[in-house]
């Protein structure tokens, strides 16, 4: 039998199918959909991984201050100490034996990214001033520059011309160590390794160096405390005890900050209990 093919139908046989124009652009569509869902979440995933790493550094640094509290008499270390020949030292020098051992005090070891414990991955401020400006240190001490400050180091004294020492106070003065911080995260340009000039902060407002900062971790910061945990907090809620009723003048008018006197107290900056 003979069969006599149709030539249309040959010709569809071989032809190749390929997409149109418009379905094309439905997929590419459909991508950009995707990609708008998926990126924020993978990029609070990173965010979320960095500030694990950046409490896994303040716990690393607090059990550093509990060795050094440990063998001097229950004391916190120097804010920082520096005199006239240019000798200058900060918090973080005085724990370093303690924390990683990578250097002394005077060791040209510290710093140069030997110290990975002191710098947030979250802390992207370019430092540009400072004495050596070796590296990024995320941190400070929790203090205020005013004689009258009721905070876990104590005002600086002068015993000598040109020299200054910030002394940490006993634990023992801490009405609540659980509820009091000694170390909170500052990311701002005048805060590095080998320096003692940024070494403190007095509120959540002094933790960064503008007002339109970034603030890192979901709107918050990492905290260490004075028993040696560390936590996040929102930086208002670190300033204001619930059930205290705070005068008018207390905070600012962003609704928080410190001021700086033994008769007002701030939250959990200060060391008094229920303050």
């Amino acid at each position: 039998m003979i069969v006599v093919q149709n030539r249309s139908q040959s010709n569809m046989r071989g032809r190749v199918s390929a997409f149109t124009l418009i379905e094309l652009l439905v997929v590419i569509a459909i991508i950009a959909i995707l990609a708008a869902i998926l990126f924020p979440v993978f990029a609070r995933a990173r965010e979320k991984a960095r500030q694990t790493t950046c409490l896994s550094n303040e716990k690393q640094i607090g059990l550093a201050m509990m060795q050094y509290v440990s063998d001097y008499d229950e004391t916190l270390p120097p804010g920082r100490y520096y005199t006239p020949g240019g000798t200058a030292y900060a918090w973080d020098n005085y724990i370093e034996p303690y924390a990683q051992g990578a250097g002394t005090i005077a060791n040209a070891a510290y710093g140069n990214g030997k110290n990975p414990y002191l710098v947030c991955p979250s802390d992207a401020i370019v430092r540009t001033g400072g004495n050596g400006n070796r590296s990024t240190r995320s941190y400070a001490i929790t203090m205020s520059a005013f004689g009258t400050a009721d905070y876990p180091w104590k005002p600086e004294v002068y015993p000598c011309t040109g020299c200054g020492l910030t002394e940490g106070r006993p634990i023992a003065d801490i009405g609540s160590p659980a509820g009091t911080i000694i170390v909170a995260e500052a990311h701002r340009p005048d805060n590095s390794i080998g320096t003692n000039f940024l070494f403190r902060v007095a509120a959540p407002s002094a933790q960064v160096s503008t007002a339109n900062q970034i603030i890192p971790h979901s709107g918050g910061w990492n905290y260490l405390f004075a028993d040696g945990h560390a936590k996040w907090f929102k930086g208002e809620q670190t300033v204001r005890t619930p059930g205290v009723n705070y005068s008018a003048g207390f905070v600012n008018k962003n609704g928080y900050n410190c001021l700086y006197s033994t008769t007002r107290p701030c939250g959990m900056w200060t060391i008094s209990d229920n303050d």
